[in-house]
């Protein structure tokens, strides 16, 4: 499970990013990392899906996947003050706890997941 920002260095230079009007992707070498990662997941006959939004994240099955790329922000995610709360914006960083939650507790071998908020990061570890 990944969520957070910095979708502009998984886009390809000539890639329009979904959101801001007008930007596109970092990439120089023409790939587009998003589109590998679930490329690679499908290949390998895993239950991948990817999102970008508020919404899209809260359509997501916890049944039926297994693997989570949400890169919600151009660049950095904002604030939590300054955060659009709109189906299209970003999920807050409790939401994306519970959604990474709800899909690493279903491995058997335990996980860990790592959260990094503006302040200091937390582990959290299960066996």
């Amino acid at each position: 499970v990944i969520l957070g920002g910095g979708r502009r260095h998984w886009l390809p230079k000539v890639s329009r990013d979904p959101e801001p009007p007008g930007e596109e992707g970092r990439r120089l070498d023409g790939r587009n990392l998003i589109a590998d990662w679930l490329r690679e997941k499908k290949r390998r006959g895993l239950r991948a899906e990817y999102v970008w939004n508020r919404a899209q994240m809260e359509q997501v099955d916890p049944r039926r996947v297994d693997h989570l790329l949400g890169l919600f922000a151009y660049s950095h995610l904002d604030f939590e003050a300054d955060r659009d709360t709109g189906p299209g914006g970003d999920p807050s960083l409790a939401d994306m706890t519970r959604v990474a939650l709800s899909i690493l507790a279903k491995n058997p071998r335990g996980f860990l997941l790592f959260v990094e908020g503006s302040v200091e990061p937390v582990s959290v570890f299960r066996e």
